[in-house]
């Protein structure tokens, strides 16, 4: 089950149907679009302050709190957990790159990610 806690989900029990059947090809699709580009970024809540998340070419996970612009990106341990709820989150907000095409950005996310993977697959 997941607990709501101020807006956020928290994965309390694992081995769940929705996580087997799609929440394992979400985190797929995330990670692919995040070491795609070093300019592809995702905002989540932590619950303390708003993180953009990038992947290095190393496939490390740095994080900016957006509380403080001017500090540098800090080595970011993203769980399995946290992916899960940062996708929940990308579905709740706005389309950030393309706006008018895009109900969510978690929709922009994977329509930038396959569109990406067909132009490698070619």
């Amino acid at each position: 089950m997941m607990e709501h806690t101020s807006e956020r989900k928290i994965y309390r029990r694992f081995r769940t149907n929705e996580i087997l059947v799609h929440g394992f090809d979400d985190v797929l699709v995330l990670l692919r679009y995040l070491y795609m580009s070093n300019e592809h970024s995702i905002t989540v809540d932590n619950g303390m302050c708003k993180l953009e998340l990038t992947m290095e070419p190393s496939m490390q996970f740095k994080a900016k709190n957006l509380n403080f612009p001017d500090l540098p990106a800090m080595n970011y341990p993203f769980e399995l957990p946290a992916m899960l709820a940062a996708i929940d989150q990308l579905k709740q907000v706005p389309a950030t790159e393309y706006p008018d095409n895009f109900a969510n950005r978690w929709e922009e996310v994977k329509s930038i990610c396959a569109h990406n993977m067909t132009l490698n697959l070619v």
